[in-house]
């Protein structure tokens, strides 16, 4: 189910990385970086080395850290925008390569305005690439690094979320001011829990992001670090500081909170947001649990009674990038692609537009629900609860 990354193994013509774009290199291809995503840990890869280093039978872990995490972000525009205007021939050519390959593979990643422009005129364009090397203006690049969310200038530490927006300490609630200051509203201590929910489009989030190490080594390189100038305080982040969790927009994945979910069942997944809601609790429906509850089930002994339970081996969601679906799964007849990404319930209710795999879902188009079907390895996992899914893979494609 997952492709080789685009620019894996580029041909280059002698072109030596410079130290400083070895910095924003992907860890998986070693290439520049190519529509970053950042999952929860902080470790941006290239949109489809992220995709391939994803299971689609178990949990997924960051291939630095280990970290576990269920979605697969959008592509953060800030670093995108940044990579762009930094490294603006080699970026473009990375570009090119990424859709030279998604023709050939005959599916797509998600939609950005340099991907555009490729695919309006695919012809070379050196003398353009020569041109544009030339290095920003120190002004450009500072207005480039900015909060999504109070619009200040981003500094050590800062997060981006898994719906792409780039937040500073502050907006985090990484750090807050001392007492003694003029506090602003997006940064106060009293109205700034531990990251549940994006204050820019206040969306829950697949996970509490953390600190995004790339950008961040690149922030306290330009620009020192600001928080001890500033003289902020770090918060302490405790799981009983929590915040009600808002329902998630479509475009992006929700997440698992800091706290434990209580209630590890997805009896909610795919209920309607009125069913959903319990008196005195937030939206049980919301990502702030379901990351926790998709974690469980794809630990726990294979469920193929409970259509909330159903694990869809192979098929993830091109509305929040859950991968594989639990519970139940939606199909567009509409939209056609080959790259196996469905809907899960929660974005068959409120994903319009382009989704991770830039499918154009439309409220007027067709979603059909796909009935769980049983397959050969649902039969060996309920068989031999002891073994996991990647290793009776490895058995049946002959491995010892």
């Amino acid at each position: 189910m997952s492709p080789e990354p685009a620019g894996s193994k580029p041909e280059m013509s002698g072109m030596q990385s410079s130290s400083e774009e070895q910095d924003w290199e992907c860890a998986v291809c070693c290439e520049l970086l190519y529509k970053p995503v950042v999952p929860p840990c902080g470790h941006p890869f290239c949109f489809w080395c992220a995709h391939r280093s994803m299971s689609y039978t178990s949990v997924s872990k960051c291939p630095l850290c280990r970290q576990e995490f269920t979605h697969l972000p959008r592509v953060s525009e800030l670093l995108h925008n940044v990579l762009k205007s930094k490294f603006p021939g080699r970026y473009r050519e990375r570009a090119r390569e990424t859709v030279e390959f998604e023709a050939e593979q005959e599916i797509e990643s998600m939609q950005t305005d340099e991907t555009d422009e490729v695919k309006e005129d695919e012809v070379g364009r050196e003398n353009t690439f020569a041109a544009a090397e030339t290095s920003p203006a120190a002004s450009e690049e500072d207005e480039a690094f900015r909060c999504d969310n109070c619009g200040g200038r981003l500094f050590h530490p800062s997060v981006v979320s898994p719906c792409s927006h780039c937040l500073c300490g502050l907006c985090s609630g990484i750090y807050a001011r001392p007492p003694k200051d003029e506090v602003p509203s997006c940064a106060s201590p009293s109205a700034q829990p531990p990251l549940k929910q994006c204050p820019v489009c206040d969306c829950t989030l697949a996970a509490p992001p953390k600190v995004c190490h790339i950008l961040n080594d690149y922030l306290v390189k330009k620009y020192g670090r600001a928080e001890d100038d500033l003289g902020l305080i770090r918060r302490p982040r405790t799981r009983s500081e929590s915040g009600g969790a808002k329902p998630a927009c479509g475009c992006c994945g929700g997440g698992a909170g800091d706290g434990e979910a209580e209630g590890g069942t997805l009896e909610g997944e795919g209920s309607g947001v009125g069913e959903a809601r319990r008196e005195g609790e937030g939206d049980i429906n919301g990502e702030a649990l379901l990351q926790d509850r998709i974690i469980r089930v794809l630990k726990s002994p294979c469920d193929t009674e409970s259509q909330e339970n159903f694990v869809h081996f192979g098929v993830g969601c091109d509305g929040c990038g859950v991968c594989p679906i639990v519970g139940r799964r939606y199909t567009c007849l509409e939209c056609k692609e080959r790259i196996g990404f469905d809907l899960c319930a929660r974005c068959n209710e409120s994903h319009v537009g382009p989704g991770r795999f830039n499918q154009q879902h439309r409220p007027e188009h067709k979603m059909e629900l796909v009935e769980p079907k049983e397959t050969l390895l649902h039969a060996l996992l309920k068989n031999h609860p002891g073994y996991t899914a990647e290793y009776l893979i490895e058995l049946l494609n002959g491995g010892e």
